[in-house]
């Protein structure tokens, strides 16, 4: 089943492929148009469209320089930026609508043999993506290109579990969210995680929308100064894309860093990000 509500993911994949294309991520409109079809008014509009901003605007989000600027390196810093966008529900911290509910080691022990998961697959702003839940609440959302390859990549996460292509309450929940770009319901995540995996995707659920931070400053926040490469592998072990937002952590030099689901992924997610904060401000 796909979402309707959302009528295309024409725009991202368009953005995808102008970001890749480009060697520094603000471009001058009049290289843009030597590398693609679009005049600058069309280039404009796809942006305008997408993400509130003209390409020049979006693209000036991905530079080193406001990266570096944006970034929030300790708990003063996040609670001011709380501030900052507290009278928008829409760029909320994800810990507002999204709880962690670990999984007991008993389902998904066996290789998940005593699980039962049902899936869907939807649309987002930021391109299609397969959602599964246990009868707790939502196990693993990923962005995806190939639907088989999607659900064959689900299927590895705990091979002798049950599958069933279907929606409960969880898979609803997260399909209204991703057609409004918000909630006023909690999200109720059920995953498996080491308590270490667990207290990092739970301190990334506090980060806003809109601000970024770093590795080294999760791990001296959370766990120790020295910590930052086990940070890294718990991060990049997150298996629920976007709702845990482990985009929104970037390299200490101000370069984006890696991605589960892709650099220019998590760059048009970034843009789009700050581009509508910016708007809200």
């Amino acid at each position: 089943m796909v979402n309707k509500m959302i009528p295309t993911v024409e725009p991202i994949d368009k953005i995808i492929t102008l970001l890749q294309t480009y060697a520094n991520p603000q471009l001058a409109l009049y290289e843009t148009q030597h590398y693609t079809a679009l005049n600058t008014v069309e280039l404009n509009t796809l942006f305008n469209n997408w993400a509130a901003v003209d390409a020049t605007s979006f693209c000036s989000f991905l530079t080193k320089p406001y990266l570096q600027n944006n970034i929030e390196n300790s708990k003063e810093g996040i609670s001011k930026s709380n501030n900052l966008f507290s009278n928008s529900e829409a760029i909320n911290n994800s810990s507002s609508f999204i709880t962690i509910i670990p999984m007991e080691a008993a389902l998904y022990a066996n290789a998940g043999k005593a699980l039962q998961i049902l899936y869907a697959y939807t649309n987002t702003t930021f391109g299609k993506v397969i959602v599964a839940a246990t009868t707790v609440g939502i196990c693993y959302i990923a962005f995806y290109a190939d639907k088989k390859d999607a659900l064959r990549l689900l299927q590895l996460q705990y091979k002798l579990a049950t599958y069933t292509e279907g929606i409960n309450i969880s898979i609803q929940l997260v399909i209204n969210y991703f057609a409004n770009n918000s909630t006023s319901t909690l999200i109720p995540l059920h995953i498996k995680g080491s308590p270490f995996q667990l207290k990092i995707w739970q301190h990334l659920l506090s980060l806003p929308m809109g601000k970024l931070t770093t590795y080294a400053a999760i791990s001296k926040s959370v766990a120790n100064p020295k910590a930052a490469r086990a940070v890294g592998t718990a991060i990049g072990s997150n298996k629920v894309a976007y709702l845990i937002p482990c985009h929104r952590v970037v390299l200490s030099t101000g370069s984006i860093g890696g991605y589960r689901w892709g650099k220019y992924k998590k760059m048009a997610i970034i843009g789009w990000e700050a581009a509508k904060c910016t708007a809200l401000l």
